[in-house]
C-alpha cells in the first residue's frame, strides 16, 4: 500500500497543526494566568526606586487602585517598547494611577532604557519572580491591577499583533476600577 502525498492532504495536516498549536498557546497562557487564592496579595513585595531605596507596593497604591505594567530586561523590547508607546498616552487620562514595575540587573541599563524610550515616569526595581503569580514564570510583558488592599485583579498578557485587546483593557479596568477618578492622593 503506497501512500500518497497530495496537496490537499498536506495543507489540511498543516491547518490542524496550526489550529492545535493556537488552541494550546491560548489555552496555556490562560490557565498560566489565573491566581491561586493564596498568592492575591502584593503586601511586603519589596521594590526599588530609581535612587535604590527600598519602598512597597502599599507605599505607592494608598487609598486607590493603580494599573501595573511589569516588565523585564529579558522580554521582547519591541513588545516592551510598543506597550510604553501605548502606556504614554494612557498616563495622561488616569495620571498618577499607573506603576512601571520592572526588572534589571544593572541601574545603568534601567537609565538607558529610559533615555533611549524618553520616558520620564518613575521605575521601580523588583527582583524577578518576587510576585508568585504564575504569569511571571512566562516571561513576557502584563499588567494588572494592585486594589488598595494590595490585591491582585485582572492580570492582561498584551499581544502585540492584537492591539485592540490591550485597548479594550484599559477601558475595561478603567471603568472597573475607577482609574480615571483621582483622588486627593493624586
Amino acid at each position: 500500500m503506497k501512500l500518497t502525498w497530495t496537496k490537499k492532504k498536506i495543507t489540511f495536516i498543516i491547518v490542524i497543526i496550526i489550529c492545535t498549536t493556537l488552541l494550546y498557546v491560548k489555552y496555556f497562557i490562560k490557565e498560566r494566568t489565573e491566581l491561586p487564592k493564596e498568592i492575591l496579595n502584593a503586601q511586603n513585595i519589596e521594590l526599588y526606586n530609581e535612587l535604590g531605596e527600598k519602598v512597597f507596593f502599599s507605599d505607592l497604591v494608598k487609598d486607590r487602585s493603580v494599573l501595573v505594567f511589569r516588565f523585564s530586561e529579558l522580554n521582547c523590547e519591541i513588545c516592551v517598547e510598543e506597550e510604553i508607546k501605548r502606556l504614554k498616552v494612557l498616563s495622561k487620562s488616569i495620571k498618577n494611577r499607573l506603576l512601571f514595575v520592572t526588572s534589571y540587573s544593572f541601574e545603568r541599563y534601567l537609565y538607558t532604557f529610559k533615555r533611549i524610550n524618553n520616558f520620564k515616569l518613575p521605575i521601580y526595581n523588583i527582583v524577578p519572580n518576587k510576585i508568585k503569580i504564575p504569569v511571571e514564570e512566562l516571561n513576557i510583558p502584563y499588567y494588572f491591577v494592585l486594589d488598595s488592599a494590595l490585591n491582585i485583579h485582572d492580570i492582561f498578557v498584551p499581544e502585540k499583533t492584537e492591539p485592540e485587546n490591550t485597548e479594550k483593557y484599559f477601558k475595561d479596568i478603567i471603568l472597573k476600577h475607577s482609574l480615571n477618578k483621582f483622588s486627593e492622593n493624586d
